[in-house]
This record gives C-alpha cells, structure tokens and sequence, in this order.
C-alpha cells in the first residue's frame, strides 16, 4: 500500500491536468454569437454589405460584407 502522501499528490495531479484539458476546450469554443464566422450579422455600414468601395475592397470590412463580431473580435472563438 503506498502512502496516502503520494496517492493525494496523484489526485492533485490527475485534478490539476483535467483542468487544463477543460479549460484549453473551452478557449477552443465556437463563438455562439456569430457561429464561428467572426462576422456579425450587420452589413458592413461603408460597403452596405457587398465587401467592395468602389471597384477595390472594401477597407471597414476587409471584403467580408460584414463588420468583426463585437464578442470574439473576429476570430470566431470565445
């Protein structure tokens, strides 16, 4: 039988890895407010939503048609 030091620092262990695990998917999640688009769903106010000004890119919404997320800025993550 080992010693109860050694087993508790195996739980701790097991305890502090599983909240890594836990956290690192969280961090990976889908933005729930665009559905990991990192759009929003309001038309880009320069471009009006076709991603062009003019003939060239629109440079609000860098050619997407839409303006970044306000919860994940963009990216798509929480």
């Amino acid at each position: 039988m080992k010693p109860l030091k050694d087993t508790s620092r195996r739980h701790l262990l097991i305890a502090a890895l599983a909240t890594l695990v836990s956290a690192g998917v969280a961090l990976a999640a889908m933005c729930q407010t665009c559905q990991g688009s990192g759009t929003s769903s309001t038309p880009c106010s320069l471009c009006k939503g076709t991603g062009l000004n003019g003939q060239m890119k629109c440079p609000l919404c860098k050619g997407k048609g839409f303006q970044n997320c306000a919860v994940c800025g963009g990216t798509g993550k929480n």
